[in-house]
């Protein structure tokens, strides 16, 4: 089986609990991992035979810069529902919320998730 990694993706979002951050579109950054099996692709050299990430990182930003959440954990499962249903593969999804605690840099939530 092989992967196929997505780093750093970035969207906008309203996500928090508290008042002020109901108010404001934060950034949020996001791993992806998706198993596949890649030989289609790699022998037709044919984007149709491929997962196509730019496609999957727009409908990821899509579905989630007019919503909002108050927790990480309601964002990570509405993208990893997306990723599932739109892939059809076994994904890995990781959020990073920069500056939500004081004194550290950022709170990751790792999600995975296989198609029922």
């Amino acid at each position: 089986m092989d992967t196929l990694f997505i780093n750093g993706l970035m969207l906008e979002t309203t996500i928090g609990a508290y008042d002020f951050e109901k108010q404001i579109k934060q950034k949020i950054m996001l791993d992806i991992a998706i198993d596949y099996d890649s030989q289609p692709a790699a022998k037709s050299d044919n984007l149709n035979d491929a997962l196509d990430y730019d496609a999957l990182c727009q409908g990821i930003i899509e579905t989630a810069k007019n919503q909002s959440f108050a927790l990480i954990e309601s964002l990570g499962n509405h993208i990893a529902n997306f990723l599932v249903q739109t892939t059809q593969r076994p994904i890995t999804l990781t959020l990073y919320k920069n500056r939500a605690v004081k004194k550290a840099q950022n709170i990751a939530l790792k999600l995975s998730r296989t198609p029922a």
